[in-house]
């Protein structure tokens, strides 16, 4: 399993390298894992978008149908 308590050694350097620090750190991650967080990531996107598509279909129905405060 992954460790996110590793360090890796770039970001202890001093003084700090932010940017290979970030890398390093994207690097450590196995793939699995990474994989597993971008599909959760990008699922939100899905989300917004079928509560836009919903509200959208609820509306225009209220609004065909006289029904709109």
């Amino acid at each position: 399993m992954f460790d996110p308590l590793v360090i890796p050694p770039e970001a202890l350097a001093v003084p700090l390298d932010v940017a290979a620090a970030t890398r390093a750190y994207f690097e450590s991650v196995p793939p699995a894992a990474r994989a597993a967080a971008d599909a959760y990531f990008e699922g939100g996107y899905w989300l917004q978008l079928w509560d836009f598509l919903l509200g959208s279909v609820i509306g225009v129905a209220l609004l065909a149908w006289r029904r709109s405060p």
